[in-house]
Order: structure tokens, then sequence, then C-alpha cells
């Protein structure tokens, strides 16, 4: 009965284990609440570094409101003195993996997203430090927007 007890234990604790072990190590967080840009330091050990947003916002779907929303950030790496090293951009609001939260109901009069997700962009470069630029832009602006979290966090 121990026995089996310890392994139901291992089960639920498994999954957990493998949801930490995809985040990868952070290396640094961009906190943005709108749009705006961050300068971060960072230190690269492995040369490959993948962006996560922490994604919270909400905005109006009233009846004939159309949704449309665009956002991205501008992310550049540059090596402390200026020159750019690598750049990419990212879109928070269709990351290939999320971890939690929800996309919220469409048919509401305001609709409300929220994740912890990771980007379909990345960037290789040589180990070492770094100061990582990220710029928030809102390309198209659906009424009643309002951006709780947009901070986009940058892992190994």
């Amino acid at each position: 009965m121990r026995i089996l007890s310890g392994m139901k234990r291992l089960a639920l604790l498994l999954p957990l284990l493998l949801l930490a072990a995809c985040r990868g190590h952070d290396l640094a967080r961009a906190s943005l609440y709108g749009p705006g840009t961050a300068n971060v330091p960072i230190v690269v050990s492995t040369g490959r570094v993948v962006f996560w947003t922490q994604w919270s916002a909400s905005f109006d779907t009233a009846a004939g409101v159309k949704d449309v929303f665009k956002a991205h950030y501008d992310v550049e790496l540059d090596d402390g003195a200026g020159k750019a090293i690598a750049r990419t951009t990212c879109d928070p609001r269709t990351p290939n993996e999320k971890l939690g939260g929800n996309n919220g109901r469409k048919n509401a009069p305001v609709h409300r997203e929220s994740w912890e997700g990771r980007m379909s962009c990345d960037v290789t470069v040589p180990k070492g430090p770094y100061t990582l630029h990220v710029t928030f832009v809102i390309d198209e602006r659906p009424l009643g927007l309002v951006i709780e979290d947009a901070s986009l966090m940058a892992r190994e």
C-alpha cells in the first residue's frame, strides 16, 4: 500500500517536473505593461535564447466591433557597447506553447486573455554578456484595450 501511495505521488509530481523543464532557465525579464521599451542585462551560457511572454489583456467585443488586435515585440541583443548581435520579432498573441491561462470568451462583451507562452522566435548568439532591448508595439488596437501585462522573458 505504501509503495502504491509513493507511485501515486510520483505520478502526480512528474507532470509538474516536466512542465518546469519545458520552461527552460530564466535569463532575464523585460517588464512591460503597455507599448514601450525595456533594456535588461543578460548573460547567455548555452548560445540559444528563446522568448516567452507573460500576457494579460482585455478588449471590447461589442456587436459590430471586429476582433482586430495585432501586436509584436522587436527584440535585439547587443554586445553592451551598442552593436547589435541578433534581432528577431515575436508575436505575443500566438504562442507555440501555453502554460496555464485562458483565451477568454469570444461572445462576451469584453474579451479577456491571459497566459504564459513560448513564442515562435529565438536567437542564437555566442556565449557571453549582452543587453536585451525589447520594444512592445501595438499594430492594430481594438476598442477598450487594456494591457495588464506584456512582459517578455528570455530563457535558455
